[in-house]
């Protein structure tokens, strides 16, 4: 399971007599477990035999919502970073507040 992160910010749009407050979402972040033990050579099986738990207990923790201390241990058992988990995916968006529709920010040429 993949999981995502967004770091974003809001500023003010005026149209006419109307102001908007909109959120840019600067990057989206992706967790994925699994490929950075497959790009390590290590299977789910032998990080998990290395955590001291069973193979069913990482992917319970790898598809949940695991806490700081678990990727740390993940981690430490790959032999990575936790930050090797998330890699940035740009996401060059605006969220309308008003309608919700996601506009897509592109650079002039």
């Amino acid at each position: 399971m993949l999981h995502e992160i967004y770091f974003c910010y809001s500023y003010r749009i005026t149209f006419g007599e109307f102001d908007y407050i909109c959120s840019v979402n600067l990057y989206r972040y992706i967790m994925d477990i699994k490929k950075v033990i497959k790009a390590n050579g290590l299977t789910v099986k032998e990080v998990a035999e290395r955590m001291g738990i069973t193979r069913e207990g990482l992917s319970n923790h790898i598809n949940g919502n695991p806490s700081v201390q678990v990727l740390e241990r993940i981690a430490a058992a790959i032999g990575c970073s936790v930050g090797d988990f998330f890699a940035p995916q740009p996401s060059n968006t605006i969220t309308c507040p008003k309608c919700g529709t996601v506009l897509e920010v592109k650079e002039r040429g």
